[in-house]
């Protein structure tokens, strides 16, 4: 492993994730890391501000532009 990268817990990923989301006032995101390691995930926020359903690893975003 590089020795740069630092093994994250997924309680301390989730952690991050959710402060991302406030920080950037963002409603919700699904984030997925995938390494020989193995699989980190962190669902956050909602995706619907008037239900407030929360995401899963299931949902789908809806992206508007990526370019």
């Amino acid at each position: 492993m590089n020795p740069a990268l630092k093994p994250m817990d997924a309680t301390s990923f989730r952690a991050l994730v959710e402060r991302l989301v406030a920080d950037l006032k963002v409603p919700g995101a699904m984030v997925v890391i995938r390494s020989p390691q193995g699989t980190i995930d962190a669902a956050v926020g909602t995706t619907d501000l008037a239900a407030r359903t929360p995401p899963d690893a299931t949902t789908h975003f809806r992206i508007a532009s990526n370019t």
